[in-house]
């Protein structure tokens, strides 16, 4: 032990991270024994081993770093039973209740764990920081006695007391229920401190980063606002944006300071970036942009004909979750990562949305090979109601590039699901992208655009308003064979060329080879364009439809003909 405190004194991070994992429940259940509420014991103890990391330095008889952690264990849950105290039940209860898998059990748990405290805090305070000590942090009477300084014999005699006390079935519900609550091996992992802040971003180094997940939460040791993990940079090092409860007044947060220390804390489920600050925040990750702004092609035809990136520039990818967005931010970075180009790619996901988004990103990352910073190319994680809002992502102007992964699109197994009818680049005009090239995405946009006018199909909207995606792909198959029956000549030729190059516009992708067995495919723009415009003007019409799915160029559709 004098070693671990030695070696923490030196700076070394992970001595310390061990140093917290032996000690936590000793901290979170001389905390407990005080405030009397887990989730307040916790936020102590977090903002007492805050306390200790920078205060270690001073600490001269490394053989008394228990005692002294408990000494600051103390003060803090003086200073917290000073501060009011908040209601016993947040705002969103009833959300977070209805979100357990089975609440009748749920409040159940919360009933015996209330009891629990409620039986210890009756105690005198000289037994019941022992009993808690005893049995949460499976402390040996010597140990306890060491730690609080007095004879083993003094233990003893308190702890024997205590049980008296304490009802039996009162003991065996302790046990239980203080197996539950006490802290988890990851807790040293939320414990770290602000190190740089550039306008709304925030620069967090945690004390680990192995849990660290995008989305998380972060709460500053001194309250001022909430935090939300946006890029993880390696190395315990994270980036964070400022997040605000749904209908909180507008206004900026308090000025976020460096030294100022952070904990991860619980996800709320109310939280998100308003849109009021999404440009700002975006701003702030790509700093200057280059003043001649030119066109970088991708080689995915739906993106560089509709959506097309600049250099320098930014990338909104909007839609739910399970529809492809986190696979389009994957590929364009895995495209683009080692060519000379710099873009920030920003993911946006709904609040409700969040620990799928998580569980999402982190599959994404293992199975593509992922990560949040890749060359030129960095990718920034958003929680925001945005995500799913299309008039938002077809009329904003703070995206270079706004690209829309559509419900709509993939019941159709249309991949990557890109909804050319929202998706769209402040490139796209003929002074950077060429005349050929904006009048190829305008024809397309309106050809597209009319036939799902005369295919709009109020049963197969229904079914994706349910989430019933299966039976939408099949409803969606089924009438557009009715539905082209029912049409005149010029309304089913319209209909046949949309439908043609709706499928063109799907292709393989690079980072799904693994999954799909295909080879992603890469189409040069002047391929795209000129394969556009031939489709429209009749030159495939002989080309049964289906020939044109999930394939590259025309080469590739006219084989499978």
């Amino acid at each position: 032990m004098k070693d671990l405190v030695r070696k923490a004194q030196g700076g070394d991070t992970p001595a310390f991270e061990a140093l917290i994992r032996r000690y936590q429940n000793m901290a979170f259940g001389c905390a407990l024994s005080r405030v009397g509420d887990y989730q307040r014991a916790e936020d102590v103890v977090q903002e007492a081993f805050l306390a200790a990391y920078y205060g270690l330095d001073r600490l001269a008889n490394v053989d008394a770093f228990g005692g002294w952690l408990r000494r600051i264990v103390i003060y803090q849950c003086a200073r917290v039973l000073r501060e009011p105290s908040w209601a016993d039940l947040p705002p969103d209860w009833a959300e977070q209740l209805v979100a357990q898998d089975d609440p009748a059990q749920q409040l159940m748990q919360t009933y015996e764990a209330d009891v629990v405290i409620d039986a210890v805090r009756a105690l005198p305070e000289t037994q019941s920081e022992i009993v808690l000590l005893y049995y949460m942090d499976d402390r040996s009477q010597r140990e306890i006695a060491d730690l609080l300084g007095i004879p083993v014999a003094t233990v003893n005699n308190r702890l024997h007391a205590a049980r008296k006390n304490l009802k039996r079935s009162t003991i065996a519900m302790l046990r239980e229920t203080l197996a539950e609550k006490k802290l988890g091996n990851d807790f040293a992992t939320k414990v770290g401190e602000i190190v740089k802040v550039r306008g709304p971003i925030v620069d967090v180094r945690l004390l680990g980063d192995e849990n660290v997940q995008a989305l998380d939460s972060l709460q500053p040791g001194d309250a001022a606002g909430s935090y939300v993990v946006a890029q993880r940079l390696g190395g315990g090092l994270v980036r964070c944006v400022p997040v605000r409860r749904r209908g909180a007044e507008t206004g900026e947060q308090p000025a976020a300071k460096t030294g100022v220390g952070m904990v991860r804390a619980d996800a709320d489920i109310q939280e998100e970036v308003g849109e009021a600050e999404v440009a700002r925040i975006v701003d702030a990750f790509v700093g200057n942009k280059p003043t001649q702004r030119a066109i970088v092609e991708t080689g995915i035809k739906v993106i560089d004909l509709f959506a097309p990136l600049t250099a320098g520039g930014s990338v909104g990818l909007f839609g739910l979750w399970g529809v492809g967005k986190g696979v389009v931010l994957g590929e364009l970075t895995r495209r683009l990562a080692q060519r000379d180009v710099a873009l920030t790619l920003v993911g946006l996901g709904k609040r409700v949305e969040r620990s799928m988004g998580q569980e999402s990103i982190r599959k994404d990352s293992e199975f593509f090979g992922l990560v949040d910073k890749a060359g030129g190319i960095q990718s920034v994680h958003l929680v925001t109601d945005l995500a799913s809002d299309p008039d938002y992502a077809r009329r904003n102007t703070v995206f270079d590039s706004s690209i829309y992964c559509s419900v709509e699109i993939a019941a159709k197994n249309i991949w990557p699901a890109v909804d050319p009818l929202v998706s769209h680049g402040k490139a796209l005009v003929p002074e950077i992208a060429g005349p050929e090239h904006c009048s190829a995405a305008a024809a397309a946009r309106e050809a597209l655009a009319r036939a799902a006018e005369i295919m709009v199909d109020p049963v197969f909207l229904r079914y994706l308003a349910h989430g019933a995606r299966e039976r939408a792909t099949r409803r969606a198959e089924s009438f557009l064979h009715e539905r082209l029956a029912a049409l005149n000549d010029n309304d089913r030729l319209l209909v046949e060329r949309a439908r043609r190059l709706e499928l063109f516009l799907g292709q393989p992708l690079i980072v799904a080879e693994p999954y799909t067995g295909r080879p992603g495919a890469v189409v040069p723009l002047a391929e795209t364009l000129s394969s556009v415009a031939d489709i429209l003007n009749g030159r495939y019409d002989s080309v049964p439809a289906e020939a044109f799915r999930f394939k590259g160029g025309m080469d590739e559709v006219l084989a499978a003909a």
